[in-house]
């Protein structure tokens, strides 16, 4: 199997889509997590 074709198997886009959700679900905790310290300390530091 050559490169073009490997890009566009299902199982690449498969994992690509998994690692796009995953990282924005890392940014969406992240975000939580400031928003969570800021209400409790009223501090963005």
């Amino acid at each position: 199997m050559n490169s073009p074709q490997l890009l566009l198997s299902r199982n690449f886009g498969l994992v690509w889509w998994g690692q796009m959700i995953s990282q924005i679900g890392d940014g969406v905790s992240k975000l939580a997590l400031l928003w969570f310290v800021y209400s409790i300390t009223g501090s963005p530091l």
